[in-house]
């Protein structure tokens, strides 16, 4: 019997059923199996037979390609493959998609649980996984999205590390000295700290960009990285934006130009406006590579603990960094500039819109959820302005 086409091959799909009978029971047995075919064609009417034959594997594969044709940028890529190959593919990879449950999914959640995952890491994998099966059922190959009726662990909202003002001039402080052997980081700490931009903006930056005049900088395109290799990609169309700048950010700008200006003369090579701001070629020819300004980042923190730590061994030779008091401490990564821009933007009073404009948020509501805006200053402020609103009422009391 023909039942239909699978909806992912396309190809015709069939199913036979033999009944027989005895020969005492001719007429009773053709009646018996006529009763059957009855039934089996009532079960294929309501759907109980067909489907297909694809598995959930071949949907990842599938939607993965299908992200790249959208233009998911190759980082994004990178990682979905790296987790679907990695943590989902050998337990589901096999499982035909008409056959795939919520169950089957509550029961891969809970064994990387006990694998040691973190309910983060296991509540990345369950979108993944409900993002492909959420395309599948637009292009026909699932009835419903079983992901939805799943339960993932929840995951607790990770505390932004957020470095003060004076922690921040004493990165950029630190990174001037010679020790630091990246004579380019300081510029590189003070423009994210007062721009909010990504390191992989940061190093897409080129000379064509900036505009003297007008004392502003335009954030075009973004410089990606993966084991597989680097390039760039213009960013999406809400983060394309034109930041103004300050004096300070102007003065270093100028500074790093001359600087790049007389590397490019000593090795007789020119600057051209498509060349990088931050490069290791004189003719800015390639761009900083971002992992590189993390691990430079890195190490500026570990040198700024280490007079701390240097004291702790006195006393306690197998200390680590991890011993030290939470004052001596610099647990921050170069993303946390970024953080800092937007809590000091909200600590000095500007609206959502402002600080989700300079970090290129399409939405504020993202602004709101992700960074620090009741910052301690203003809960203060709040308190202080609703005393004042009773006056001397409450002295009474």
């Amino acid at each position: 019997m023909f039942i239909g086409r699978d909806p992912v091959t396309g190809k015709p799909q069939q199913i036979t059923r033999t009944y027989s009978a005895d020969r005492k029971e001719r007429g009773a047995g053709k009646r018996t199996a006529e009763k059957k075919l009855a039934a089996l064609v009532a079960a294929v009417e309501r759907g109980e037979y067909g489907g297909t034959k694809a598995t959930f594997g071949s949907l990842l594969d599938e939607w993965t390609a299908h992200s790249e044709r959208m233009g998911r940028s190759p980082k994004t890529l990178y990682e979905y493959r790296r987790k679907i190959d990695k943590s989902i593919r050998p337990d589901l990879g096999a499982t035909r998609l008409d056959k795939l449950t919520a169950h089957d999914l509550d029961k891969l959640y809970a064994r990387q649980l006990a694998g040691g995952l973190s309910p983060s890491t296991v509540l990345m994998h369950h979108r993944i996984i409900g993002a492909a099966l959420k395309q599948g059922r637009k292009w026909g190959w699932v009835d419903r999205n079983v992901a939805e009726d799943a339960t993932p662990p929840s995951a607790r909202k990770p505390e932004i590390t957020v470095p003060s003002p004076e922690q921040v001039r004493a990165l950029i402080t630190e990174a001037t000295r010679p020790a630091a052997k990246n004579p380019e980081l300081a510029t590189i700490v003070l423009l994210a700290a007062i721009t909010g931009m990504r390191r992989g903006e940061l190093c897409g930056l080129q000379w064509r960009d900036v505009e003297w005049e007008n004392a502003a900088i335009l954030v075009a395109r973004s410089v990606w990285q993966t084991p597989d290799g680097i390039g760039t990609k213009s960013p999406k169309p809400h983060q394309t934006r034109r930041l103004l700048l300050g004096e300070q950010a102007m003065v270093v700008l100028r500074a790093r130009q001359a600087r790049a200006v007389d590397d490019a003369t000593v090795a007789g090579v020119a600057l051209s406006p498509d060349s990088f701001i931050f490069s290791s070629d004189p003719d800015g020819s390639r761009p900083l590579l971002p992992d590189s300004i993390s691990q430079a980042f890195d190490r500026l923190c570990r040198r700024l603990e280490l007079p701390a730590l240097t004291e702790l061994h006195k006393s306690n030779p197998k200390a680590t960094r991890t011993d030290l008091a939470p004052g001596e401490q610099w647990p921050f990564r170069f993303h946390d500039l970024r953080h800092y821009t937007a809590t000091q933007l909200f600590a000095d009073g500007m609206n959502p819109k402002t600080v989700a404009d300079r970090l290129g948020h399409a939405d504020a509501s993202v602004t709101l959820r992700v960074y620090t805006a009741n910052t301690t200053a203003q809960a203060q402020a709040a308190a202080d302005s609703l005393e004042a609103g009773l006056g001397v009422a409450a002295l009474a009391l």
